[in-house]
């Protein structure tokens, strides 16, 4: 991609992934120059109420969550008609978006070799403690994989692994959950 996108006190720079409902895009918060990541939701899905009824519950549950082993949420919203002209159409006016740190080494899926018993055995500590915050605050994740777990680089903001996509959790207590 040749120009940033503007998108409200961020900028996008160019796409880094795309699952079954959003595109994510690594992006830069422009006043402070910090890297984040840009998760928006694409095509028909961003018009389906049941996806929509996810990405509001992934921001619930996110919105609540402050663990150096879980993403942290900097803002959200819905993208505006500018930014649908800026995106040459890429970005829909409406769907709605979430703002992420970024996590730049890709997923524990992505890993090709087998760890030691000792890098196993941390990995699990590390998860099992972000689970263990997300349930005493009432968020239970429900999709718990390799592919929504991140893993920081050495330029990332905050180090170690982070837990994601909170899109199917379960929020104790709140009633609104449709997904």
């Amino acid at each position: 991609m040749s120009h940033p996108i503007p998108f409200g006190a961020f900028e996008l720079i160019e796409p880094i992934g795309k699952g079954g409902m959003a595109s994510v895009w690594r992006g830069r918060h422009l006043a402070s120059h910090i890297p984040v990541a840009v998760k928006v939701m694409t095509g028909s899905q961003a018009l389906n109420p049941h996806f929509r009824a996810a990405f509001r519950n992934e921001i619930r549950a996110l919105a609540g969550l402050d663990h150096p082993g879980i993403v942290l949420l900097w803002d959200y919203g819905e993208v505006d008609g500018s930014i649908e002209v800026a995106s040459s159409g890429r970005l829909s006016a409406g769907s709605p978006y979430l703002v992420m740190e970024l996590v730049s080494r890709g997923t524990l899926s992505q890993l090709r070799q087998p760890l030691a018993w000792t890098d196993l055995k941390q990995l699990l500590l590390s998860m099992l403690d972000a689970l263990a915050y997300a349930h005493s605050r009432g968020v239970i994740h429900l999709d718990l994989k390799p592919a929504n777990v991140l893993i920081a680089g050495a330029g990332d903001a905050r180090a170690g692994l982070k837990l994601t996509d909170f899109g199917l959790a379960y929020i104790v207590g709140h009633t609104g959950r449709s997904s």
